[in-house]
């Protein structure tokens, strides 16, 4: 039987594109109810600690992303590739991850309480002392 390998990664993201998502944010003031990032690479972003309520990241890149601590109540993540992200103690009630690759992802401590997880890889991810209670995990592969 063969090991599970890490998936391939996209390129990183350039400066420029860092630096225009970071502007976009601070332009919300941080609080990003309705700010569409979908289907941007924001692979390696940090962060960590935001306040992203209800951001639209759907189909994002955020390979090896921190989001350590990060509030992302309600946000909209299908579809996102989050192999390795860091959410430890992220803050994911409510939020849509279904089909989200999760693969190899930190979960440790986060709150997934109501969150949708149906069709995501969960591979390899650390759910340790995270709150599950109601998340729906039908089809999702652990």
């Amino acid at each position: 039987m063969a090991a599970l390998q890490r998936p391939r990664a996209e390129g990183k993201p350039s400066e420029q594109r860092v630096v225009e998502t970071a502007r976009l944010i601070a332009e919300h003031g941080g609080a990003t109810r309705g700010l569409d990032l979908s289907g941007r690479n924001l692979r390696e972003i940090d962060l960590s600690g935001l306040y992203l309520e209800g951001i639209n990241l759907q189909g994002a890149s955020l390979w090896d992303a921190n989001l350590l601590g990060a509030y992302l109540y309600g946000a909209n993540l299908q579809g996102a590739d989050l192999t390795g992200a860091n959410l430890q103690g992220a803050d994911l009630r409510g939020a849509k991850l279904r089909r989200a690759n999760l693969w190899g992802a930190k979960l440790p401590g986060a709150n997934l309480q109501r969150s949708n997880l149906q069709w995501a890889d969960l591979q390899r991810a650390d759910l340790k002392g995270a709150n599950l209670r109601g998340a729906d995990f039908r089809d999702t592969t652990i």
